[in-house]
């Protein structure tokens, strides 16, 4: 099986370098930049289009063996068949938490031009912002808002 980093490389102009490590962030090798780690993808801006036409097939391969995107084959009329990849339910889930990665990325890393892409609700044209809410849709600004504890009904269950 070919782990993501071996097709993924440094989207920061002209650098293209390999990225390395394992956990929470990767590393590029040769401009030092850090990203996030999710579900074991690295969070990265879309390469350019050059590199992505030689890797695009196996980037896509891996998100579709880890059922993030399923292959659908498709035909233009007068067209040769061709594939299109479209979201699968954990896909979806994953959106959200994409949004606050790259928004994230926008404040702390992008610098004061901000970010190469703003994602928009097609129907007003309006940026998203994500934000939490417990179950009794009250808003959560601050980590401090916050307590961490075992979910109900969860039992201790030891190595043994």
């Amino acid at each position: 099986m070919t782990w993501i980093l071996d097709v993924v490389r440094c989207p920061q102009r002209g650098c293209g370098g390999r990225l390395t490590g394992r956990g929470a962030t990767v590393q590029c090798t040769s401009c030092q930049t850090l990203y996030p780690v999710l579900a074991g993808v690295p969070i990265v801006v879309p390469a350019p289009a050059h590199w992505m036409s030689a890797h695009r097939d196996a980037v896509l391969a891996t998100l579709v063996e880890h059922d993030v995107l399923q292959r659908e084959p498709y035909r233009e009329a007068g067209q040769r068949e061709r594939h299109q990849y479209l979201l699968t339910e954990k896909g979806h889930d994953l959106f959200a938490a994409l949004v606050v990665l790259m928004q994230w990325g926008d404040r702390w890393e992008a610098g004061p031009q901000g970010g190469p892409v703003v994602v928009r609700h097609r129907e007003c044209g309006q940026p998203l912002h994500v934000e939490l809410r417990c179950a009794h849709k009250h808003r959560v600004f601050e980590v401090e808002e916050t307590e961490s504890g075992p979910r109900p009904g969860l039992t201790h269950q030891s190595n043994s």
